[in-house]
């Protein structure tokens, strides 16, 4: 395709099949079966089954749901697609929720990781970040609506939930992140810190390592077999 004008307000991309192009009919073929499938999922809420299902493979059906993912309750709200005054289909809200419920179906199962959240990716159309765990780094992707916890808790330790597509030894290929949470780690303190809150003073006599004078050394063992639990 060839990106042949552009207007501003709600915005209008206007696109003609390259004029080099000897693959007009496959284009066309590959356009009429997006509008059929996205209609089918619009009105279903499911993936296009039999022949039109192959199409939408999972690789498809993560570009479409990324396609929508810059659509939130602020900014954009739909994307139409339109021949001349003919609106072919609309991606709005309700077909992204139809779409990441696909992805759903389509996974292995929901899953749940820990790590470091690293490299966020804040463009509407490729809503991505990186979060490193102790098994390595697993990629996100995520709707604009949870832009704003993503960043918030970029370099933090995060507890991640989703959709997961697996790669064939069992790990992780990609999150769709739907839930972002913050774990609350410890803060290292100094030793004098430490010494401060729990009353230790440096020794400046050995002798204050000694106790009192043991009356009876018979007791005295007695009483050290009874703390270290022997009969």
């Amino acid at each position: 395709m060839d990106f042949a004008g552009f207007s501003g307000g709600s915005a209008v991309m206007r696109l003609l099949p390259a004029e080099t192009s000897t693959l007009d009919n496959l284009l066309d073929a590959s356009f009429d079966t997006l509008v059929t499938g996205i209609e089918h999922i619009q009105q279903t809420g499911e993936k296009p089954a039999e022949e039109l299902g192959t199409h939408f493979t999972p690789l498809v059906l993560n570009g479409l749901a990324t396609l929508c993912g810059g659509i939130g309750r602020r900014g954009l709200t739909r994307i139409e697609f339109s021949v001349g005054e003919t609106v072919l289909f609309t991606l709005d809200s309700r077909v992204r929720s139809q779409l990441r419920q696909i992805q759903k179906l389509n996974t292995a199962s929901q899953t749940t990781i820990v790590g470091r959240l690293h490299m966020g990716d804040f463009e509407p159309l490729s809503l991505k970040c990186r979060i490193d765990t102790t098994l390595g780094s697993v990629w996100c992707d995520f709707d604009i609506d949870l832009k704003e916890d993503v960043f918030n808790q970029l370099e933090q330790l995060v507890m991640a939930s989703g959709s997961a597509e697996l790669q064939s030894d069992g790990t992780v290929r990609v999150l769709h992140l739907v839930e972002l949470t913050a774990i609350e780690t410890s803060q290292s303190r100094t030793l004098e810190d430490l010494a401060a809150e729990q009353g230790v003073r440096p020794l400046h006599d050995p002798e204050q390592l000694r106790g009192a004078p043991i009356e009876d050394f018979d007791e005295f063992l007695a009483a050290l077999r009874a703390a270290r639990g022997d009969e």
